[in-house]
């Protein structure tokens, strides 16, 4: 009996082998697997966008050195939405087909084009990250800062973009007082504790004047990794441009429940 049985199991096996391993990545999934690259980016699951890349893409970049470049956009806020530009883009390399698709992404400090490349796998019928190419240089606007609404919101979200990256000697620079940058760096470096800013959104802006000169006062309410809270911006007009005059804080840590806050950080 195990000699007659011995053939029919080695045909079986023959005829499974063929129809396995062999699934063509289909071009209509390519919107799909992309938006799973961007939403995994959104989380900050970096190992998670790495794990699922493909062998090419292994082959050129180490995991740490993926996610250490990764975590620097990170300097940018979060990923807060995107949006896809146009068509997928498919071509062919070798015996793989490609994929370029272009997104319209924004972030908590910072907006531009981000684009995905996907390598169609056909053993798997899977498209993965094999590639990426970002422009995101900032929505953060260079001074001078008008004496208007849309003026101070560019200066509030340049002083937090340069907080973010501890930049503190610029950061320095947007405030009246100039001549005590040791004291502005004590009093922002003690925000660190809060990480990094995930999203700030306005939540008031009320204009005045000042020895009759432009003045106005505004809050945000923001999100940190380890926090959130409020911050309250007290502006300047000095030659019909914004200057911050005072800063103040309250932010809540979400592990210990304790809070950070301070009341005169520039005045």
């Amino acid at each position: 009996m195990r000699t007659r049985s011995l053939p029919v199991a080695l045909a079986a096996i023959s005829l499974i082998l063929p129809l396995t391993g062999c699934i063509k990545a289909d071009p209509a999934k390519v919107p799909e697997s992309a938006t799973r690259v961007m939403e995994t980016l959104r989380d900050r699951n970096y190992i998670g966008m790495y794990d699922r890349s493909s062998k090419a893409f292994k082959g050129t970049f180490k995991q740490a050195e993926f996610t250490t470049k990764m975590a620097g956009l990170e300097g940018f806020g979060q990923l807060l939405e995107f949006a896809a530009v146009g068509e997928p883009e498919i071509s062919q390399d070798g015996n793989d087909k490609l994929a370029w698709v272009h997104y319209k992404a924004k972030f908590a400090l910072a907006e531009g084009p981000f684009k995905v490349k996907l390598r169609g796998n056909d053993v798997t019928g899977e498209w993965q990250l094999d590639g990426y190419d970002y422009d995101i240089s900032g929505n953060t606007t260079e001074p001078p800062y008008p004496a208007d609404s849309d003026g101070a919101e560019k200066l509030a979200r340049r002083f937090l973009y340069l907080w973010q990256n501890r930049r503190y000697d610029d950061l320095a620079k947007t405030m009246k007082l100039q001549e005590e940058p040791d004291r502005i760096r004590e009093f922002m470096q003690k925000l660190e504790n809060a990480g990094d800013l995930l999203t700030l959104t306005r939540t008031n802006f009320t204009e005045s004047t000042v020895q009759g000169a432009p003045a106005a006062s505004m809050d945000y309410d923001m999100k940190f990794d380890n926090g959130s809270g409020t911050m309250h911006f007290e502006l300047v007009a000095i030659k019909r441009e914004w200057q911050i005059d005072t800063v103040k804080y309250n932010i809540t840590y979400d592990k210990s429940g304790d809070r950070a806050s301070n009341t005169n950080a520039a005045k």
